[in-house]
């Protein structure tokens, strides 16, 4: 449920991108609990995050779900 729902966030946010295989799962701290998001790498990496991540450019961020 939580791939669909970051899938969803990032079309929404305008994310064309196609997702191939399987995605690599990172964990967040946040306030008290952990949240994770999901990674893709390939010709480009792509990243679903339910948290902002300021260490990444705008270019490389598409949606935060």
């Amino acid at each position: 449920m939580e791939l669909a729902d970051a899938v969803d966030a990032a079309r929404e946010a305008g994310w064309r991108g196609e997702v191939q295989g399987d995605p690599r799962i990172f964990v967040l701290p946040n306030e008290g609990e952990f949240q994770f998001g999901f990674v893709w790498t390939g010709t480009h990496t792509t990243v679903f995050a339910p948290l902002a991540l300021p260490w990444m450019t705008p270019k490389h961020v598409a949606a935060c779900y």
